[in-house]
């Protein structure tokens, strides 16, 4: 009997990367994605790929009786016509991280997964071990693909990993997973805080006794799992307020206890002290004194952190006002946690985007207290507006009318914060063209484009 080939569904970052391995493995491939071919060209040369058969646009001719396993980018939806005509038809579906972890030579996994702080997490800890001379490598939903480094022996792999991508897995177990925190966020996708909640518990799903879980205490839903996981538990989070809290914070002294010795760093160590920040350099202290690292390396690495791009990332100060760059604050959430670090009436907050059926009511009672001026901009801006339920609002008709708007409204010691609040996806193709955007035109003032009216 001839053997079955492997399907790939989405050619985004991680189908590439998918089509790569197993074209030098050999394998028989079916490349599949709904947009049309000269779309899909724009990214990746789909001559490179001679023994690839491809079915993009229309072309659902798709010959489902030669493929056994169907991998998932995570952009693709478990309803999508593809994944719903495999699963009848008995076909394994699954995502790019469970394949990876099925090919994967060697390393220790730590998997990081959250609403808000993954990225930073994950690139903190990743610095750490690098730091105490591991042979690390990072990946997943930041910088490459995990399929793109499975063909090497690690020490750590440290992965972020989304909810999407969570959805995919079957056997995937990390040694060590982090679940930061959680709120509501993907309702577009995934309808409703239960199925949400449930999808992130998944980086739970295989891991044994012996392996190491850490939640965020400070969501209230996660405590549930304190003592449900048969796993080594630990929590982190701004009090010592139970048994298993082995970080948290004392005024500016953040402690961290592996249940045998602890140790402190000074919140004035860090470049970000940011509450965010503060957190995601606990966690990530946490799992590093954990896995034996000692606390001077943990210390060095975490005071030559920098905030990475787009995430409360300071831009300049211009006539006394400064400009602060939240572009990764893509759901309510993660906006509430940015005005947090502000006084009363000091910002002036640009917000909007592509909405994700979230509410922003939330939102109504710190912008009543720490917004002097809101404008709003895309496609969610309405009803922003409506549901901040706030009157000192401006509706921008895009990034520069923002930026010069907030510039010519703000005075000496104010600051102006994009934190949208929003995908980036009704007016930038992400998050990260959006950030850059909004400095684009800072350096205009500052460069003397543009001067105050």
């Amino acid at each position: 009997m001839k053997e079955k080939g492997c399907g790939i569904l989405g050619l985004g970052i991680s189908g590439e990367a998918l089509l790569d391995f197993l074209s030098k493995k050999g394998k028989k491939v079916y490349a599949i994605d709904d947009r049309e071919r000269g779309e899909v060209e724009k990214r990746i040369d789909l001559s490179r790929y001679k023994d690839v058969d491809f079915f993009l646009g229309e072309d659902k001719n798709i010959p489902l009786e030669g493929i056994s396993t169907l991998i998932i980018s995570p952009g693709i939806p478990m309803e999508h016509p593809v994944v719903k005509e495999a699963l009848k038809r008995k076909i394994e579906v699954i995502g790019e991280i469970e394949f990876a972890y099925r090919n994967k030579k060697s390393g220790y996994i730590i998997a990081i997964t959250g609403t808000n702080g993954k990225t930073t997490t994950t690139s903190m800890i990743g610095k750490i071990l690098e730091r105490a001379g591991k042979n690390v490598t990072v990946a997943g939903n930041v910088g490459r693909p995990f399929i793109s480094v499975v063909d090497r022996d690690y020490d750590f792999i440290v992965l972020e990993i989304s909810s999407f991508q969570l959805e995919g897995i079957l056997t995937f177990r990390p040694e060590m997973a982090l679940l930061l925190n959680i709120s509501l966020d993907h309702l577009d996708r995934h309808k409703n805080m239960e199925s949400y909640f449930n999808i992130k518990k998944r980086i739970f799903k295989n891991q044994r006794p012996g392996d190491i879980s850490i939640l965020g205490q400070d969501s209230p839903a996660l405590l549930g799992l304190k003592d449900a996981l048969p796993t080594k538990v630990y929590l982190f989070g701004m009090e010592k307020r139970y048994r298993k809290t082995s970080a948290y914070l004392v005024g500016d002294e953040i402690y961290i206890s592996n249940g045998e010795r602890e140790f402190i760093i000074d919140k004035g160590e860090l470049k970000n002290r940011s509450i965010p920040f503060v957190l995601n350099a606990m966690a990530a202290s946490l799992s590093t004194f954990l896995l034996g690292v000692s606390e001077d390396i943990i210390r060095e690495a975490l005071r030559n952190f920098s905030s990475l791009p787009h995430r409360m990332e300071d831009v300049e100060v211009l006539d006394g006002v400064r400009f602060i760059n939240d572009s990764k604050a893509t759901n309510p959430n993660a906006v509430l946690s940015a005005l947090s670090n502000f006084n009363e009436k000091s910002v002036i907050l640009i917000m909007g985007g592509q909405d994700k059926d979230l509410s922003f009511e939330g939102l109504r009672e710190e912008i009543s207290r720490k917004v002097k001026l809101l404008i709003l901009m895309g496609q969610a801006q309405n009803k922003i507006a409506k549901e901040v339920g706030y009157n000192n609002i401006y509706f921008a008709t895009g990034m520069e009318d923002a930026v010069y708007t907030a510039y010519e409204k703000a005075h000496i010691g104010d600051v102006v914060l994009l934190s949208p609040g929003c995908t980036s996806w009704d007016m930038y193709s992400n998050y990260e063209v959006r950030g850059d955007d909004f400095k684009r035109w800072v350096k205009k003032i500052k460069d003397g484009k543009r001067e105050r009216a």
